[in-house]
């Protein structure tokens, strides 16, 4: 994502709701997460998948030690998902397009 305000955004959630087809993966451990091209560490963010029971939701939030995404800079999440396993109540057939769809919820123009 870019920020393309301007001004810097802090504490940024993004939510990433996965395909029917996708959910029974949990992908929280595999995150990594890179701001303005820095690595974070995992103290810098809170990772969470299917919270409050909503299912295939996977959550990133940045914390005030992560710092501020700079306008015009980017941050950029990466992770490992995979299909449903074949024989599965979600298994995705032979052609189906899965849309994956994630954005950033929240943010706030200052420090918490």
């Amino acid at each position: 994502m870019q920020n393309i305000g301007g001004a810097p955004a802090w504490n940024i959630v993004v939510e990433d709701q996965l395909p029917l087809e996708m959910r029974d993966f949990d992908p929280s451990a595999t995150v990594a997460v890179t701001l303005d091209g820095n690595l974070l560490a995992p103290a810098d963010y809170v990772v969470d998948y299917s919270p409050g029971g909503s299912p295939g939701l996977l959550t990133v939030e940045l914390l005030d030690s992560a710092g501020a995404l700079a306008p015009n800079a980017i941050l950029r999440i990466d992770y490992t998902a995979q299909l449903d396993q074949p024989g599965g109540s979600n298994e995705p057939a032979d052609g189906d397009a899965l849309i994956n769809v994630a954005a950033a919820t929240v943010w706030y123009n200052d420090i918490s």
